[in-house]
């Protein structure tokens, strides 16, 4: 008769089977491996995204915009796992806000032509709509995109791009871009004797001093409580078969102390 050998002391296996004081002490090892491996998941797979919306303050409102900045492949919102290679190409502004962008020249030769990573000025028009793939407020529908590193002009002290509608202050004096009342600018694709100008009916406000008038931009500085305002800059340019959107106007207004 074969006599199985008792179990050693301490010992896992009896006669190739576990003891019934071991299956009591796995039991709820395993059990506890399973829940935590549920948590794991739960935590991995349902956990909330980082909320990448920068503060509202810094968004501008939707529709005619001009933002500096630089052209970038927009970031993945989930930065987790693995990543596509492709580029989304949008903007990063001078805050760190980026945007979508939407070429609407039907031929995408706006973005596709657009120098990546350095200093940029865009034209278009923002509508904020967040993108549930890529970290972007919302999507420029592009005009114009140009290199903007040595532009005198919206780089000058006491300069401020002001769009139709809007209102921003300057060394205390408001300026409101009300409308554009005329545009005899000579069109970007023709050859003319004269660069032509717009006339911009614009509200200055400072304390309480009001003046609401027509300012034309080829005219000297106005001169409003003891400033010199002028328009320095148009956008965007005008083409000889397209007519501008009115409300896609952005003037650059410099104000100077007299």
């Amino acid at each position: 008769m074969n006599v199985s050998n008792p179990p050693e002391p301490g010992g896992f296996w009896y006669n190739g089977h576990m003891t019934q004081k071991h299956i009591s002490i796995a039991i709820p090892i395993i059990l506890l491996v399973i829940i935590l491996g549920v948590f794991a998941v739960r935590y991995h797979v349902f956990a909330p995204a980082t909320d990448t919306t920068p503060p509202s303050g810094q968004i501008p409102a939707a529709g005619p915009v001009v933002l500096l900045g630089a052209m970038v492949c927009l970031p993945h919102i989930n930065t987790e796992g693995p990543q596509t290679q492709e580029c989304a190409f949008g903007l990063k502004d001078n805050n760190g806000i980026y945007y979508a962008l939407h070429d609407s020249d039907p031929t995408y030769t706006t973005i596709s032509a657009a120098p990546m990573n350095v200093p940029v000025e865009v034209t278009g028009t923002l509508t904020l709509e967040k993108s549930d793939r890529y970290q972007s407020v919302g999507i420029i529908d592009v005009v114009s995109i140009k290199k903007v590193d040595n532009d005198p002009v919206i780089n000058k002290p006491g300069s401020v791009m002001i769009g139709i509608g809007q209102s921003k202050t300057q060394d205390g004096v408001s300026i409101t871009l009300n409308s554009i009342v005329q545009d005899n600018r000579c069109p970007i694709d023709v050859l003319c004797i004269e660069a032509g100008a717009v006339t911009a009916n614009v509200t200055f406000r400072m304390g309480p001093t009001v003046k609401t008038f027509n300012m034309p931009s080829d005219e000297v500085p106005q001169t409003f409580q003891g400033h010199k305002i002028s328009i320095t800059k148009i956008d965007p340019p005008r083409m000889a078969k397209v007519q501008p959107d009115p409300n896609a106007y952005i003037l650059t207004f410099l104000v100077d102390r007299e």
